[in-house]
């Protein structure tokens, strides 16, 4: 099933919705399954990095320019959340993969 852009951003705001409200989860597939299964067929552990086939153009990665002029992307706000050592952690993650989602014009990605 290829899903479009909005829906894309629909499932991944619905679904970092619930973890944010759910910190103690420390995996995605310790969502219900009613949640889960908005992400579950993503192959990648970034559902984002899924849909796009590649963490390079991901817009839940960060770009840094470094010294050259060239510009690299680094551990992106899902890795900052399967990281999170705390509760506290985890839900400021998804909170914050939220807002980016939100951002995120699907249109214009491409």
């Amino acid at each position: 099933m290829k899903l479009t852009g909005k829906e894309v951003k629909r499932r991944l705001i619905k679904f970092w919705s619930y973890m944010e409200k759910h910190p103690d989860l420390t995996w995605k597939h310790q969502a219900p399954h009613q949640i889960y299964r908005l992400v579950e067929h993503f192959i990648h552990g970034c559902p984002a990095c899924s849909y796009f086939k590649s963490c390079t153009i991901c817009f839940l990665h960060t770009i840094y320019n470094m010294q050259g002029g060239s510009k690299i992307r680094v551990c992106g706000l899902y890795c900052k959340w399967s990281r999170a050592k705390s509760p506290e952690g985890r839900a400021l993650w998804a909170g914050r993969i939220v807002k980016r989602t939100e951002k995120w014009n699907p249109e214009k990605e491409g």
